[in-house]
């Protein structure tokens, strides 16, 4: 089964500058959770082209990657970098954690704060982990508070206060690196290139015509495409069309022949063969198996 690329564009977008920091805060479901569902461990592993910040508010919280499973307790500030293929996991009914993600990049504002050279420095080298963060637990609180009931005049306010925090935290505490994170330059491109793939995945549109909006050679996009995640263009935006249809087996009652037109496929039977390349079943065999579980 292969690895998807987490649905960002399915995120809420809120754009927040700060001193020579521009900020896109990403929120989605998933803001605070304490439900466990040990199934997540069998879903196919995804990465995000922002951060992805956890507190773990009670008991155990876990983050599998590709190569090991870390376990984190009450208290604990994780960090996801960019590009990182994970799961996350909650085991306990005891457990629960709070989580945002963003995305930033610098601005044209002229500040003596060097806030952007900053955040960049201790956010370049690693996935992230202090066992001690109770310092940051009211400012994440009140953040995913604030996102989870839509209160967007909230957003900045809550949003500064808790990248203060986060860099008195990190300051305290640096740690030795033990994943190589995206260079900033490397990071706003793979964004601005999900953010395209993203609105266009359903259009039958090249690799070529893909470059041209870009501004690239079709030789250097298909490296920039591998190098990011992992697979061709093509597989990419299967990536994409499946995990749209599954999205819509679940909640609306479409024809599957209906489903395969929305999502960008020209026959039934290209459909039902990408399907069964990501779920060894058929859609319909997924509709009712989804069905059968609620």
């Amino acid at each position: 089964m292969n690895a998807l690329i987490a649905e960002q564009s399915d995120f809420t977008q809120t754009h927040i500058d700060i001193e020579n920091v521009h900020f896109t805060l990403l929120t989605g479901r998933g803001i605070n959770e304490s439900t466990p569902d040990p199934t997540r461990a069998l879903e196919p592993m995804h990465f995000h082209s922002s951060y992805e910040v956890f507190y773990v508010a009670s008991g155990n919280f876990k983050v599998a990657t590709q190569e090991n499973t870390f376990e984190y307790k009450k208290d604990s500030l994780i960090i996801v970098p960019p590009k990182l293929m994970h799961n996350t996991i909650l085991e306990d009914n005891g457990t629960a954690r709070y989580c945002i993600n963003f995305f930033f990049e610098k601005n044209n504002v002229k500040s003596d704060s060097r806030l952007y050279e900053t955040l960049a420095k201790l956010l370049s080298e690693t996935i992230i982990h202090t066992s001690n963060a109770f310092s940051i637990y009211e400012s994440f609180k009140k953040l995913a508070e604030c996102i989870k009931n839509e209160n967007y005049f909230k957003h900045s306010l809550y949003f500064h206060e808790f990248i203060v925090n986060l860099i008195e935290l990190l300051a305290q505490e640096p740690l030795t690196p033990s994943y190589d994170a995206l260079a900033d330059d490397t990071v706003i491109r793979t964004h601005k290139l999900h953010n395209l793939i993203s609105a266009c995945y359903t259009q039958n549109i090249s690799l070529d015509e893909l470059a041209n909006q870009l501004h690239l050679s079709t030789k250097q996009l298909n490296r920039i495409v591998k190098a990011n995640y992992g697979c061709t263009y093509k597989e990419v935006i299967a990536q994409k069309r499946i995990k749209a249809a599954t999205n819509l087996l679940k909640a609306s009652n479409m024809s599957i022949s209906e489903i395969a037109e929305k999502v960008g496929y020209g026959t039934l039977k290209g459909f039902y063969k990408a399907f069964d390349k990501f779920y060894d079943c058929t859609p319909s065999q997924y509709r009712r198996g989804t069905n059968e579980h609620e």
